[in-house]
């Protein structure tokens, strides 16, 4: 993730929606345009997170507290 994932949304105030879309390299096969029937995409969206919780600990904490949801998420 880039580093304005703790930036902006820190500057204006707004919560940060972690959304995690899994499956879609099944669904398009290499070098083709046609999408595979049968197969399925994940959608999850996570809870938000303020980002004024992570004002103190700077950008990056925001960062990759957001990477590390998507990455349990994509685990589980």
């Amino acid at each position: 993730l880039l580093r304005g994932i703790g930036i902006t949304p820190g500057v204006i105030g707004v919560p940060v929606l972690p959304v995690v879309i899994s499956g879609t390299r099944e669904l398009l096969a290499r070098g083709s345009a046609r999408l595979q029937p049968g197969r399925r995409i994940r959608v999850a969206v996570l809870s938000p997170l303020d980002p004024t919780a992570y004002r103190l600990s700077g950008p990056d904490a925001l960062r990759d507290e957001v990477r590390l949801r998507i990455a349990k998420t994509l685990n589980e």
